[in-house]
Parts: C-alpha cells; structure tokens; sequence
C-alpha cells in the first residue's frame, strides 16, 4: 500500500514513481473523458492550458509532464492523418508537415537525453551541467525544486 501512498517499498526501491504515475494518469485520463467532445483543435488549446496551469504551479513532475505527453500524443495523431487526399494547394504544406513528422521524434529524442543526462547532485562539477542548470533556473518557476534528494 505504501508503493501507492506515498512511494516507500523497501523491497523495490525503484517503485517510488507509481504513485506519481497513478496520479498523472489519472488527471490525464479524466481530462480525455471530459473533452471527448471536443473538436481536435479545442483539446489541445485545453491540454495546452492546462499544461500551463501545471507548469505555473510547479507541478512539473506529473502535471506538467504527463499533459504534455497527451498533447504530443494528440498533435501527432493530427499530424499523421494521411487518409485526406493531397490538393495542389496543400502539397508544400505536406511535405513540410512529413518532414517534421520524420525528423521531429528524432531531435526530440536527442533534446530529451540532453536534458535528461542532468545529475541531481553537484550540476556545478561539469560546464554542460552549469549550463543546463543556468536554463533551468531561467526557464522553470522559482518555486520548483527536486522533491527527490538522490543520495
């Protein structure tokens, strides 16, 4: 129960995220419930506000994150419908939007093991450390910091 509650298992330490994970899940999977109405472009400007919302809180390890993840997740099933024919008006515009369809996983892959690649621990030890905490401090709110201590 305490995975669940509050991520202590000493059996498995590694189970600490299902709590965070139950939770984002969740917030997500009633925010689709509750759009499933909506058209495409209306729940992405809903999940894009309340990516923000999350983001202004300081909830960035489950809010934040897993609504992103439902706005990607919705931009590229837009974005890879193919079932409508071409127009001539449209061809640059498809091949703009395959070129972004192929290239777009693979730079957001590289960015994210960049980013990720962040020590919790003394960011000061290496320069692409310093650097990657100097635009976190720009870019995330004051208030955010690493509820989790890594020792």
């Amino acid at each position: 129960m305490r995975t669940w509650a509050d991520g202590g298992n000493e059996y498995d330490r590694n189970q600490w995220t299902m709590g965070l994970e139950l939770r984002g899940s969740t917030l997500l999977y009633i925010s689709l419930l509750a759009t499933a109405t909506f058209t495409p472009r209306w729940r992405r400007v809903a999940f894009f506000g309340m990516a923000c919302y999350f983001y202004f809180i300081a909830d960035l390890v489950v809010g934040f994150v897993f609504f992103m993840g439902g706005l990607l997740a919705d931009l590229f099933l837009v974005l890879g419908n193919t079932s409508a024919p071409p127009s001539a008006a449209l061809g640059r515009t498809c091949s703009v939007k395959n070129l972004c369809l192929k290239v777009a996983p693979s730079l957001l892959a590289i960015i994210a093991l960049f980013v990720g690649s962040q020590p919790a621990n003394a960011p000061d030890r290496a320069s692409w450390s310093k650097h990657l905490n100097w635009l976190g401090k720009q870019i995330f709110p004051e208030q955010c910091t690493s509820h989790y201590e890594i020792s």
